[in-house]
């Protein structure tokens, strides 16, 4: 029995993710942990990479561009 509950609770935990990684989020609002997304905003429809800071009920994205193009983490 216990095996069988965790079992059902793996697949319902990868079929959220399988969710959550079709859905195209429009804000760092739409997303639960801080990290770097692709956001599809109504200005940019081909998506916009940000970083998105959650922090309690707060959402704040972060959006560099540098002249160089370099990316550091």
């Amino acid at each position: 029995m216990k095996s069988d509950m965790r079992s059902l609770q793996t697949d319902c935990n990868t079929f959220d993710k399988k969710i959550e990684e079709s859905y195209k989020h429009t804000s760092c609002q739409d997303v639960k942990e801080s990290g770097v997304y692709t956001v599809y905003p109504d200005f940019k429809p081909s998506g916009l990479k940000i970083y998105c800071e959650i922090d309690r009920d707060m959402a704040w994205s972060v959006i560099q561009r540098r002249k160089d193009g370099t990316v550091k983490p």
